[in-house]
């Protein structure tokens, strides 16, 4: 004969939780923040409900008040009647320890929680018709979510936000930055985004060998050195050891070859141990795996969120990531329309940006102003319409040198950064970088036609 378990419980916590809050309705607004789920039972979710609807019409929180508002719910002789609700602080000792008790009430409905997702998990495990990925993906999900405390409503007034923009303009106004975002460390750009938001989608477009993985590794790079974020880089093309070799030439500035035959001249193994003791401690956590599938990406970001804490992410690049095993659809624009939508969905998922590079096709070869546009992206799908942002990379002398045409050494490896789209700005800037090709490393001008 099998017993019964009940599930993780503490009414009494629960009873001095609430008796806390009719004593001091304030606690409410605390970093023990408790939400209504966080109750097991129904009678204490309303009265939590009761002592919130109190506070929104901004009367003063106490037995006659919340008695009052379930009176006029109808709820009151649900809750155990005005008796109940003036028992609830008798027991309480202080208020001081409203912390305590919500941190029991949170742990018995987190415990409640896990429980639910397991049993989840063992019913589909049975079901041979859900795909394992499909499984595997949802329950790393609904683990990530459970074990941060993920208990945020879904609905927002807009008054709220107002409060939490406003509270924003207060905070940079005061501080040195005026950045929402992570800034890329290049002074225009920042200027014109205001940083990489949380929860973005920003793909950096070029044509091969323009520098579009190079123009990445600089940003994370900058990303990390110059702002101490934590990056993740996944490298479908390069591996990490060449990232590496970039990295350290794009910081000594010294030749990658050099460093590759470790050819260096005295003068600069000076440059070069400087180089090393900058960048050796900072956090860039490179996945190198040549095939991965955007489950693959989406399960070792999330690993990479919960054990190191994420601040960006970066793929390269967006076309070679792979379609799903056993995936039955055949069509490329279709694959890469779920990619670039799952990228997104990741975004906001872990509330980081995600930087994707993405090819371009051959059209602009076909037109004689050769600046790319957002029809360009290569089997573009829905990338133009999932993305924040794009970012698109062109070189003159990269279609001049193809025609074997002279190329002034004026315009040699300048590179425009073409903003094809911006959801909450202007499109159209060009912010000319100079390339550095032997040093893997983009330097913003000085003169820039930027307002």
């Amino acid at each position: 004969m099998s017993i019964q378990k009940l599930p993780p419980q503490s009414i009494e916590a629960e009873k001095a939780t609430l008796g806390c809050l009719l004593l001091k309705s304030d606690l409410i607004e605390t970093s023990s923040m408790i939400f209504e789920d966080d109750f097991i039972l129904p009678s204490h979710r309303i009265i939590f409900r009761s002592i919130q609807s109190v506070i929104r019409k901004n009367l003063p929180v106490d037995i006659l008040t919340v008695s009052q508002q379930l009176m006029s719910e109808n709820l009151l002789e649900n809750v155990g009647g005005a008796s109940y609700i003036s028992s609830l602080p008798d027991n309480i000792p202080t208020t001081n320890n409203y912390s305590s008790y919500v941190e029991i009430v949170k742990e018995c409905a987190l415990r409640r929680k896990l429980i639910e997702v397991a049993n989840n998990i063992i019913a589909e495990s049975y079901d041979r018709n859900i795909e394992l990925e499909e499984i595997i993906d949802k329950v790393e999900q609904e683990i990530l979510q459970v074990t941060a405390f993920d208990y945020k409503e879904k609905f927002h007034f807009l008054k709220d936000i107002i409060l939490d923009i406003l509270n924003d303009m207060e905070t940079r106004k005061k501080s040195e930055t005026a950045y929402t975002g992570i800034p890329s460390g290049y002074p225009t750009l920042d200027k014109i985004t205001s940083g990489f938001e949380k929860g973005d989608l920003i793909i950096i477009a070029a044509r091969p060998s323009v520098g579009k993985t190079t123009f990445a590794l600089n940003l994370a790079l900058n990303m990390a050195m110059n702002f101490d974020k934590i990056v993740g880089f996944f490298s479908l093309e390069m591996s990490a050891k060449m990232l590496g070799y970039k990295i350290i030439s794009r910081t000594a500035k010294i030749s990658v070859n050099q460093i590759r035959k470790g050819d260096i001249v005295f003068a600069d193994i000076q440059k070069l141990v400087d180089a090393v003791s900058l960048i050796f401690e900072k956090k860039i956590i490179f996945d190198e795996a040549s095939s991965l599938t955007l489950f693959d990406i989406k399960q070792r970001a999330r690993r990479l969120k919960s054990k190191y804490g994420l601040d960006a992410i970066f793929v390269d690049y967006l076309q070679l990531i792979s379609p799903p095993l056993n995936s039955k659809i055949e069509n490329r624009v279709q694959i890469v329309s779920d990619i670039s939508k799952g990228l997104k969905q990741l975004a906001k998922e872990l509330e980081i940006p995600v930087i994707a590079c993405a090819q371009l096709s051959r059209a602009p070869e076909k037109r004689e102003d050769k600046r790319p546009q957002l029809s360009d992206l290569r089997e573009s799908g829905s990338i133009e319409q999932d993305a924040d942002f794009v970012g698109f990379l062109y070189r003159e002398d990269y279609y001049k040198s193809k025609k074997n045409e002279n190329v002034d050494q004026e315009s040699k490896n300048v590179t425009e950064f073409i903003i094809g789209k911006q959801r909450l700005g202007r499109r159209g800037d060009i912010i000319k970088f100079k390339f550095y090709e032997d040093y893997s490393y983009f330097e913003e001008m000085a003169e820039q036609n930027v307002d």
